[in-house]
């Protein structure tokens, strides 16, 4: 299938095929740990303005990055993201999915 969230729900594993070539085969929780890329939105009051940053969680220091948007009374929101199967793929073939 070339619906990556489907995937994702209903299948033990998960072959990324492009052009003849096999470039992964595992389950999609296991490529999203191994390959998946998770990061942190956060919005922060700036004066009248909110500013949005993008904290990347698996690169070091993000803790403590976290930690003091956390602490801030300027902190807005924040959501996490986690990496999909959709991103990976791309990230692995150079291609997106539609191509």
């Amino acid at each position: 299938t070339h619906d990556m969230a489907e995937a994702d729900g209903l299948s033990d594993r998960v072959a990324f095929v492009n052009e003849g070539r096999l470039y992964a085969l595992d389950t999609p929780e296991n490529l999203k740990l191994a390959h998946g890329k998770r990061s942190a939105r956060l919005q922060m009051r700036e004066g009248d303005e909110i500013v949005e940053q993008i904290v990347p969680l698996d690169e070091e220091g993000s803790g403590a990055q976290l930690a003091k948007a956390v602490g801030s009374d300027s902190l807005v929101s924040i959501h996490t993201q986690e990496g999909t199967l959709e991103s990976i793929f791309i990230a692995m073939t150079g291609r997106g999915l539609a191509e």
